[in-house]
């Protein structure tokens, strides 16, 4: 980092002058990255760095974004032990316009290197720290730790049936951290490491009543088993449902014919573990309907998931043809919540009442 630079950071009042000058120093005589220094011994706000960075180059500055996928393309001829040393990466490419995320856009000597790397373009830079282009380097290459596919298969399992916080409130579902997002970041990685000519993710659509029903619905058509089972890794179903107006939400005590279909519902041997008993304490929630529901109770979707993972059961018995209950059986014996039982769980929490939940999950 220029001195420049530094007398900005300084400036900012993002560490002391006096600390400053250590790090400084001790970055010379240990031959330690300054920037090391300033994010994890003196506690510099990582975007408080990148924002001076973007200030001092007068260009944007981008953090890490594992919602980004680099084509593999842009990095086939580059070496990455080069762009690891010399700190920067080729995001993405739009046409004839190429944007460079780069630890120092003044440097020339880069600057050339780039311009020799892609002829014919027009390079858009922008400012990053070093070890988001190097987590950027790691993940396009197949080399960070961000998990299996398997593994993110398994998160899968528990975002399916488990709400996020803040989404009662909001009604809105944030993707951001979603293991959807990594599934597809893992899948485009690891098809680079091994060197896949072609790489295609195609999120298909079948109109089922459930995960299950989608596995014999597909080998109807004329699907080779065999083939369909060693390919597959799972089948998410997905309905979306009325959600209760927050601003007109209201708690009651249900009737015990109430409580007695919610356990039908999610089927007596399974109702134990929700741990919920009748109690005179007991409630639900419902809306009442106000103007900003235009007198409804409901405004708004919250979504009902079912996710059936591919697991070594369930693929044996795909190769067999086995029937749609057998399969739905050791699926629900191996952890899997169906869109029914993961309504129910909502209407526990207060998203949503049972009869919408029963008026899209039951056909």
């Amino acid at each position: 980092m220029g001195r420049s630079l530094l007398d900005c950071i300084a400036y900012r009042g993002l560490i002391k002058q006096a600390d400053l000058d250590a790090a400084i120093e001790e970055s010379l005589s240990r031959e330690i990255d300054l920037e090391t220094l300033l994010l994890d011994k003196y506690r510099v706000p990582r975007s408080a760095l990148g924002s001076a960075l973007g200030e001092f180059y007068q260009c944007p500055y981008v953090s890490y974004d594992e919602r980004t996928v680099i084509d593999p393309e842009l990095l086939k001829n580059l070496s990455f032990d080069y762009l690891r040393r010399s700190a920067w990466i080729p995001l993405k490419r739009q046409g004839t316009v190429l944007d460079i995320v780069i630890n120092d856009p003044h440097d020339l000597e880069k600057g050339l290197d780039i311009r020799r790397a892609f002829p014919g373009t027009t390079t858009r830079f922008s400012v990053g720290l070093r070890r988001d282009i190097e987590q950027y380097l790691l993940v396009a290459t197949g080399q960070a730790n961000g998990g299996s596919i398997t593994e993110i298969l398994g998160e899968l399992v528990d975002e399916a049936g488990t709400e996020r916080n803040g989404e009662a409130e909001s009604g809105e579902i944030d993707e951001n951290d979603s293991a959807i997002v990594r599934l597809a970041n893992q899948v485009i990685a690891e098809a680079y490491r091994l060197g896949a000519s072609d790489v295609h993710i195609e999120p298909y659509s079948l109109h089922t009543n459930s995960s299950v029903e989608t596995i014999t619905r597909l080998l109807d058509m004329g699907c080779d088993s065999f083939n369909f089972a060693d390919a597959m890794l799972g089948v998410l179903a997905m309905r979306l449902c009325k959600r209760i107006c927050s601003d007109c939400k209201e708690t009651y005590h249900p009737t015990q014919q109430e409580y007695d279909e919610l356990v039908q519902g999610y089927g007596a041997q399974h109702w134990d573990k929700l741990g919920v008993s009748y109690t005179e304490d007991w409630t639900l929630s419902r809306g009442r309907g106000c103007e900003i529901c235009n007198h409804s109770g409901f405004k708004g979707r919250v979504a009902l998931h079912e996710l059936l993972v591919g697991s070594e059961d369930i693929k044996n018995l795909i190769q067999a043809k086995a029937r749609t209950a057998e399969i739905l059986s050791v699926a629900m014996r191996d952890g899997m919540v169906t869109l029914l039982q993961n309504g129910i769980q909502k209407v526990l929490k207060g998203l949503t009442t049972y009869r919408q939940v029963r008026a899209v999950a039951i056909k």
